[in-house]
């Protein structure tokens, strides 16, 4: 059994089943950048009987003002609509979104798809509060059945042993 659990910080391959994982994501990066950007479509699209596409350029832009950094590349300062047409555009794979601009883009929509698409790229889910206190609870639970069954076994070769001496 593979008890790997994938961080955001480190990535090292475990075992057969994450090699198999990271075969089927290379087969696929090559539309990597293409669905990436029809998910964020369709996050927009979500957000956009509320938000037009020049209010969350707006608000992009306040959101990277506001926290200090920087959501295009080269020397522009300040996202466009223009920039934003050519980050959505999923035939467009020359213009793809930098890192910082899918978070900021997150934040303005209010939406994690982008990020649970990425993650069940590389075959990880995301969790929200609920689900992690259940996966916790499991955990915990299995684990408590497993000592249980360590001492049980201890047990019982302690009394073997017992039974032994005493003959």
């Amino acid at each position: 059994m593979n008890n790997y659990q994938h961080s955001l910080f480190s990535f090292t391959e475990q075992g057969e089943g994450s090699q198999k994982a990271t075969a089927t994501a290379q087969m696929r990066i090559g539309g990597l950048a293409s669905t990436l950007k029809a998910c964020m479509q369709q996050a927009l699209a979500s957000a956009a009987p509320y938000l037009s596409r020049a209010q969350l350029v707006d608000r992009m832009n306040e959101i990277a003002k506001q926290n200090g950094v920087k959501i295009t590349t080269g020397r522009t300062r300040l996202l466009t609509t223009n920039i934003l047409d050519k980050w959505l555009a999923p035939n467009d794979t020359d213009d793809i979104p930098p890192l910082m601009a899918v978070e900021v883009f997150m934040l303005a929509v209010g939406s994690l798809a982008p990020l649970e698409f990425l993650a069940e790229f590389h075959g990880c889910k995301l969790l929200d509060p609920d689900e992690i206190l259940l996966f916790e609870y499991g955990k915990a639970k299995f684990e408590s059945k497993e000592r249980a069954r360590k001492l049980r076994r201890l047990e019982n070769d302690l009394a073997e042993t017992r039974i032994k001496r005493r003959r």
